[in-house]
């Protein structure tokens, strides 16, 4: 059995820096302990099918709540492409002649999404369909930054856009691909959450959140921000017929924290205690949650 000992900063950005401890457990006959160090960039909600095995690892991982950061995980084996010089040379030549540049084409054929694992067929066909999206030359600079969306078929990036028509207009689904690249990753059931949680619990209007990030951060960070602005008196109820004096979205989900701090005038180091705080005040919530089912049963 392997145990992974996984590090991750917190929240999780569209990509994130995984630190992995992996211990082998000594067998009867082999009283060595093997220990070995290792640094996996990974997408958290990938859809790629290399990656989605070990998304789904690091996702209920991360998401857990049991107290001890270690997950058991059976026969893992990281991911690894193997390709002729021939096969990359295509693929550089393809990128290339869509309109990425040298430096572009590196960053995407050397990330963790596994391009090199599509036949050529594939991936111009996946180039194809982010062509009809009408954001101009930031696409190249989108698909490099977020290479995995290059390994979404067509058929799927078709269903996602008709789902995020039910919530959005193609041009702010335009601008979303821009700014939160994972509304086209993350799980759609997720993002309704998301921005049902800013529209109605934070009373900001909807054509707000693609002028932001907000929609890269999973649904507890948003809420963490939230809390913390409310309880710093930075935020406060929107009064009925009245316009909103609360700050935009784009400074309170700013990547920058400096920028969200300015807002609350507090330290990073209070809003980092706030944050233990918060995942505390979850943790003893779904756990009296789980011995009250309990009881329930026993007295049944």
């Amino acid at each position: 059995m392997k145990t992974l000992q996984i590090y991750s900063s917190s929240p999780p950005s569209e990509q994130t820096t995984l630190f992995i401890k992996r211990i082998v457990t000594p067998s009867p006959t082999n009283q060595l302990v093997l220990f070995e160090m290792s640094c996996l960039r990974i997408f958290l909600f990938s859809r790629s099918p290399k990656f989605c095995g070990v998304s789904r690892i690091i996702k209920c991982f991360l998401h857990s709540d049991v107290e001890s950061k270690t997950s058991n995980v059976l026969n893992y084996i990281p991911p690894m492409i193997l390709a002729s010089e021939k096969k990359k040379n295509a693929f550089n030549n393809l990128l290339l002649n869509f309109g990425f540049s040298v430096g572009q084409v590196n960053h995407i054929l050397n990330s963790p999404a596994c391009i090199l694992s599509l036949n050529e067929k594939d991936l111009s066909a996946n180039l194809m369909i982010w062509y009809s999206f009408e954001i101009g030359k930031k696409l190249f600079t989108t698909l490099t930054g977020n290479a995995e969306l290059l390994t979404l078929d067509p058929t799927y990036v078709d269903s996602r856009f008709s789902e995020l028509m039910t919530l959005f207009t193609k041009k702010d689904i335009n601008k979303l691909l821009v700014t939160c690249p994972k509304v086209f990753l993350d799980d759609f059931e997720t993002i309704v959450e998301k921005v049902s949680y800013i529209v109605h619990k934070m009373e900001v209007e909807q054509n707000s959140i693609v002028k932001s990030y907000a929609l890269q951060s999973d649904l507890k960070h948003i809420k963490c921000r939230h809390a913390f602005m409310c309880r710093s008196g930075h935020y406060k109820p929107v009064k009925k017929n009245e316009k909103s004096k609360n700050p935009p979205l784009d400074k309170i989900f700013s990547r920058n924290i400096e920028t969200f701090l300015k807002l609350t005038k507090l330290t990073e180091e209070e809003y980092l205690v706030f944050c233990d705080i918060c995942e505390e005040e979850r943790y003893l919530l779904m756990h009296d949650d789980d011995l009250d089912d309990e009881e329930d049963e026993s007295f049944e």
